[in-house]
């Protein structure tokens, strides 16, 4: 009986990978690890700026919201520098001021400012409201 030649010539007798091979594919890995690398420190940049943003507006918003709560003859007073820390976490600094809208002696103007400073640059949020006191 004759043995069936079962090789085919489209296969290699090859047992393993070669050094040459296994460095290609390494480089190729490499490349693509430090393309997603890069993604992930942006990610954590813009992560962090919107978190202080956030910090930021709920410092601003705590503040108008705690002043319009007050009657009228009261918020020039609420809004005295001595009555706001200077620095607020070791990060932000929040001033208000307090604006008569024209002659009226009903509505005022609350004006929150929140600013920090980032990278170099200072950064701030504005909030601005009108009210009439009394959370009105």
């Amino acid at each position: 009986m004759k043995p069936i030649n079962r090789s085919n010539p489209l296969i290699s007798q090859e047992n393993g990978l070669t050094l040459v091979e296994v460095m290609i594919s390494l480089g190729i890995f490499a490349i693509g690890f430090l393309a997603i690398a890069g993604l992930v420190i942006g990610t954590t940049k813009n992560n962090t700026t919107g978190n202080m943003l956030t910090q930021a507006t709920m410092l601003a918003r705590a503040r108008v919201e705690s002043l319009k709560a007050l009657p009228l003859n009261q918020l020039e007073a609420a809004c005295l520098d001595e009555n706001e820390p200077e620095i607020i976490n070791r990060v932000y600094a929040r001033k208000c001021d307090v604006d008569a809208i024209g002659a009226s002696t009903t509505i005022k103007t609350i004006k929150v400012t929140v600013k920090w400073e980032k990278s170099g640059n200072l950064r701030q949020v504005v909030l601005q409201t009108n009210t009439r006191g009394w959370g009105k």
